[in-house]
């Protein structure tokens, strides 16, 4: 799967946790699949620490472990991955098989960051305006196929098409209504 990241700053990944884990053991780690670079790799968040060397724990890769009761709000920057755009994630825990506890537990996984041009900005050009209009009336008028990035900011009904709507709520955007 392709998440996509060209059209977005600091892509961001944050899920609800909480976690018994046999301390400096045991561990979970929260992993990016980069096909063109080192494959897994593991990424360091707010509530990550560094593995302890041991068997199950990697030296020096980010994870989880011990006694996280309460829920917390894990938020993880993939701009670790210095541009590379990962094609999967995953949870793996490892473990040594003698102290059991209650293991990982996530909810709300959720993955965004922030645009890196304006909603309706359809020529590439950092403004909304009348050119973007003419723009996007002449795809639809002589029924061309948008550009990955002309559907990502142009498409303001979110229905992955560009059409009279999204021409419409353009026109209303620079209008101000």
């Amino acid at each position: 799967m392709n998440f996509g990241f060209e059209f977005i700053a600091h892509p961001i990944v944050s899920f609800k946790a909480q976690w018994e884990i046999e301390e400096n053991w045991d561990f979970v780690r929260f992993q990016a699949f980069v096909p063109l670079g080192d494959g897994w790799i593991s990424l360091a968040g707010d509530y990550t620490e560094m593995g302890s060397g041991q068997p199950a724990q990697p030296d020096g890769e980010p994870g989880y472990d011990g006694v996280q009761g309460d829920w917390v709000q894990e938020t993880i920057q993939l701009d670790q991955l210095n541009g590379q755009n990962p094609t999967a994630f995953r949870f793996i825990q490892t473990s040594d098989n003698y102290q059991e506890g209650d293991g990982f537990s996530l909810d709300d996984f959720t993955i965004f960051g922030y645009p890196q041009a304006l909603q309706g900005d359809f020529i590439p050009d950092g403004t909304v305006n009348i050119f973007d209009v003419l723009g996007l009336a002449d795809l639809i008028l002589f029924e061309e196929e948008p550009s990955d990035y002309q559907l990502f900011f142009s498409d303001l009904d979110n229905n992955n098409v560009l059409n009279v709507m999204d021409l419409v709520l353009l026109v209303n955007i620079i209008l101000g209504i």
